[in-house]
């Protein structure tokens, strides 16, 4: 054999250990990274999800305290309409969306 395949085997025989090596580590890396994006995700829906719920709570909450008002009962939509205006988050919403 002459010096130039030796040379050539032997510069092979290092790199492909190196080069395996470096594409194993970016799979890996690759994998992590996906799963830390995933989780993040995950947390970022149940976060919205939570959010939306106390919302949807709060509206609902509203809501009942409005449908066992007296005024409405009693034909008052003045007093009604009042009422629904002096909602604690200061939105006037509910009251238009039920004198409609």
């Amino acid at each position: 054999m002459k010096i130039r395949s030796l040379l050539m085997i032997v510069v092979l025989c290092t790199l492909l250990p190196v080069l395996f090596l470096a594409i194993f580590l970016s799979i890996v890396f690759h994998h992590q990274q996906r799963s830390a994006f995933e989780l993040r995700y995950l947390e970022r829906v149940r976060a919205f999800g939570l959010a939306l719920d106390r919302e949807l709570d709060a509206q609902i909450h509203a809501l009942q305290i409005l449908a066992e008002s007296d005024a409405l009962q009693g034909g008052d939509l003045k007093r009604f309409y009042e009422r629904a205006c002096s909602h604690p988050r200061g939105s006037n919403e509910l009251g238009k969306y039920y004198l409609e």
